[in-house]
């Protein structure tokens, strides 16, 4: 079984966690809504916020909205239609850089921060004259905002203090050619490779800048400490998205690695892995490895550096395993291997999760079948077979107290650790043909340092280990260190009339926390990190649910 992930905001898809014995979802009573908002215009968009209020955008103004009453805590007018890629949240803190431009709202700062919880703008950059943030982050342990913004034709790049917005330093070059999302095409498909930049230090970061270059800088001065430039492939990636596409992917690639020594790392690059040196940029190995595929996780063991790739058109239904020489980038072995069934070669895995490493072995679940594969010689031991219903593929991975729990769209099973017997289960009956078909971890670091995930039905997404986003929301998680209790969200036929809904199960316990009744096949929505869930119940109204 096929799943795709279909999201307006912010697109991703999770690693979840469920321990559960068998449960049917519609054993709880449905949750009614907490309140209502009904406003005289189309809503646009919607997003919640990690320390404030619920954001609502419509073609005249934005709204905080109060997210336990419903009731408006501020307006800002920009006086033309708005998006959501115009507030870029800001990672553990209750602030958002707004960006409108001179165009949109020609009464108010191009760009500014925002204070999410009253509505406040607490600086402008107009000194800088800059137009709109594309894609802004907190630097991780500071109060420090790297701001990438438009700039009359070109972009600049600046480090500014986010409690005054004053400029630190000013680097054009690092805003202008800094392309942090990389497109592909194969066939008709158009792929969108997503890669944060990385802190190897805490005063340098290291950014892949293109296709074909990464660049190192020192982020307390803002100077390039090394800049480096490789041979384009032979089929070079786009530089930017088509003007006409059939289907579109987005992907968030695998982030990069230091290695043991402390002296290289790897990277995820076109559609290999590369290692490279951490003082000069230079690479490492003299030909790279041949993945046929997006790097999507990355690890690297005593035995050698382990990746996991998705096949060429970004379909997670197409994945292989490796192990590479960390020294040689040479593959060590390949799992699995090739071979013919009836005919036809069979190169991969048509369904896996991500992977765990466990000492001298790698545990994955591929093809219906729990496996151990030993890091060293590569043989491969079946510890258990799933047994899901429903023809049901296994999404996650996750080491759990009794074992390891398989989830897959509609089912979860846990294993035992000792001989791999499933000791726990739970299934739930999807709605047909609904657009969401994955369960979905609340708890996640990753979830809550974005802040929300809105669910919707404009985009469609391959499933990783990692999160994926638009630029404006990925760029922001670096790290997020808060302990949450953890739920899982099943979509599912839910309540006594089996309409299509969500239902939450405990993470630590196993046990059910609640069902809402959406009775809509593709509905959107947004999670926040407290368990509400905010859902577009028409075009002018939104439902607020609490679990």
């Amino acid at each position: 079984m096929r799943a795709t992930v279909c999201l307006r905001n912010t697109v991703w898809s999770l690693l979840v966690v469920l321990t559960l014995p068998t449960l049917e979802p519609g054993s709880l009573a449905a949750t009614p809504p907490i309140w209502t908002l009904q406003l005289d215009r189309r809503i646009d968009w919607f997003k919640a916020s990690p320390s404030g209020n619920f954001l609502v955008g419509t073609d005249q103004e934005i709204l905080g909205v109060a997210p336990d009453s419903g009731t408006v805590a501020w307006r800002i007018r920009p006086g033309r239609k708005s998006s959501a890629a115009d507030v870029e949240l800001l990672a553990g803190t209750p602030f958002a850089v707004l960006g409108l431009g001179k165009h949109d709202a020609p009464e108010l700062p191009s760009l500014s921060l925002l204070d999410v919880r009253d509505g406040r703008m607490i600086w402008n950059a107009d000194s800088l004259g800059v137009l709109r943030s594309v894609g802004s982050f907190r630097i991780p342990g500071t109060e420090r905002l790297l701001l990438r913004a438009t700039a009359g034709k070109g972009q600049t790049g600046a480090l500014l203090d986010i409690s005054t917005g004053r400029p630190i330093w000013i680097n054009r070059q690092l805003g202008q050619e800094f392309e942090p999302v990389l497109f592909d095409q194969v066939d008709d498909v158009v792929i969108g490779l997503y890669q944060k930049p990385f802190m190897d230090t805490d005063s340098t970061m290291i950014f892949h800048m293109s296709k074909t270059r990464f660049e190192k800088y020192n982020m307390t001065t803002g100077e390039l400490v090394w800049d480096s430039k490789y041979p384009e492939p032979r089929r070079s990636f786009w530089e930017g998205p088509p003007e006409e596409e059939k289907h579109r992917v987005q992907l968030w690639i695998a982030p990069m690695v230091v290695s043991a020594s402390g002296y290289r790392f790897y990277s995820p690059y076109l559609k290999t892995v590369a290692c490279f040196s951490l003082a000069t940029g230079n690479r490492v190995w003299g030909e790279e490895p041949k993945l046929d595929g997006y790097a999507v996780q990355m690890e690297e063991t005593p035995a050698g550096l382990l990746v996991r790739a998705i096949g060429p058109k970004g379909n997670p239904d197409d994945q292989k395993l490796r192990l590479l020489d960390r020294e040689t980038g040479a593959t060590l072995w390949e799992k699995p291997k090739r071979k013919k069934i009836l005919g036809l070669s069979m190169e991969h895995w048509s369904a896996a999760t991500n992977f765990l490493v466990e000492k001298d072995r790698v545990v994955i679940a591929a093809d219906g079948k729990l496996l151990a594969i030993d890091l060293n010689t590569g043989n491969e031991r079946t510890l258990a077979k799933l047994e899901f219903r429903d023809e049901d593929d296994a999404k996650s991975l996750v080491r759990v107290a009794d074992g390891y729990c398989v989830i897959g769209s509609s089912n979860l099973g846990i294993y035992a650790l000792e001989d791999g017997r499933r000791t726990k289960s739970y299934s739930c009956e999807t709605p047909d043909n609904f657009g969401l078909g994955l369960a979905l971890l609340a708890g996640s670091a990753a979830l809550w340092a974005i802040g929300s995930v809105n669910v919707g039905d404009d985009v469609t997404m391959s499933a990783s280990i990692n999160p994926v986003a638009v630029v404006s929301d990925v760029m922001k998680d670096f790290s997020a260190s808060r302990q949450r209790e953890s739920y899982v969200y099943f979509l599912a036929k839910v309540g006594e009339e089996k309409k299509p809904g969500i239902a939450r199960v405990r993470y630590e316990t196993g046990e059910g926390a609640g069902e809402i009744v959406l009775d809509e096949k593709k509905p959107e929505y947004a999670l926040d990190s407290s368990g509400r869930l905010y859902f577009r119940h028409d075009s002018k109204t939104i439902q607020c649910y609490r679990f």
